[in-house]
């Protein structure tokens, strides 16, 4: 066989080899198009959460570093997808905003959520300021609003019940925009930081599949009457490791264990995903330790 056509062999080859690799993508990809996914990210000591559908997404919360959710969002969006339709700011404390600003700065926000309620604090300004410098759409969250997804899940606001004023208090954590995300027959609850007596009083009547532990597992959450209540299977604890708070607690643990729920533990885990598709009855959990 001459050289030149051992080389256009090869060629060849390397065309067939490089098509099947572009056929395979495209079909992981469509397949991963049709499943909803809910990804509490390994952020640190604060709160980042994406919930995607396809093209679609709702990023809640951007944790405290701005680089590292970049970081994350890259690895878990299309790489050409470069829309994220609603953000949820659900409290304007500094480790579940600081990274909004960076994402604004990369990707097209169509619209964020966020209440009423202000901080004196250089990162919430310069979240105000990149919010007014892209004209981003700006509503006022609390009880009510609903967004749905083409597959019909969809996150509902269950509080604040009513709008919150600027000045009312500067408990921010109790003004946490908290939600259910309903996908299948798997309820997700999402509740920032928001503390035990205002999650007692939440209108809360079905069983939550999922419950995302309030302000990281702090004692100042969770209450005995809010689990035996919503009765969870697993919960979701986004810490940092080893991080100055002590979070998540003993107590909080004790009440997890008590209550016979799965507790799944970025700080521990990594990434935490709920997959979830109509081929299946229940989702299921992928977890990733990118560090």
């Amino acid at each position: 066989m001459s050289p030149r056509y051992r080389k256009t062999i090869y060629t060849m080859f390397a065309i067939f080899f490089a098509f099947t690799l572009i056929c395979a993508g495209m079909i992981v990809l469509a397949r991963r198009a049709e499943d909803t996914r809910v990804t509490f990210f390994d952020i640190g000591q604060g709160d980042a959460i994406l919930i995607s559908e396809g093209s679609n997404q709702i990023l809640i919360d951007g944790g405290p570093n701005g680089t590292l959710l970049l970081e994350r969002l890259g690895a878990y969006m299309p790489f050409w997808d470069r829309t994220i339709e609603t953000v949820i700011a659900t409290h304007p404390d500094e480790d579940h905003i600081n990274g909004l600003v960076d994402v604004i700065t990369q990707y097209n926000v169509e619209q964020i959520m966020m209440t009423n309620a202000q901080k004196d604090s250089k990162t919430f300004v310069a979240l105000s300021d990149m919010i007014d410098r892209n004209n981003i759409d700006v509503i006022e969250a609390y009880y009510g609003h609903t967004i749905t997804f083409p597959s019909g899940a969809e996150f509902s606001i269950v509080y604040p019940f009513d709008h919150v004023d600027t000045d009312s208090s500067n408990d921010w954590n109790a003004m946490s925009v908290s939600g259910i995300f309903r996908v299948g027959d798997e309820q997700f609850f999402l509740g920032g930081d928001l503390p035990r007596d205002q999650e007692d009083l939440l209108p809360l009547t079905d069983e939550i599949t999922v419950l995302k532990a309030s302000h990281h597992g702090s004692k100042s959450s969770t209450s005995d009457k809010f689990l035996s209540r919503i009765m969870p299977r697993d919960t979701v604890i986004s810490a940092g490791k080893d991080n100055r708070y002590g979070h998540p607690v003993q107590e909080v643990l004790d009440r997890f264990s008590t209550a016979d729920v799965k507790i799944l533990r970025t700080d521990e885990m990594g990434t935490i995903q709920y997959i979830c598709s109509e081929s299946k009855a229940s989702c299921t959990i992928e977890v990733d330790r990118m560090n």
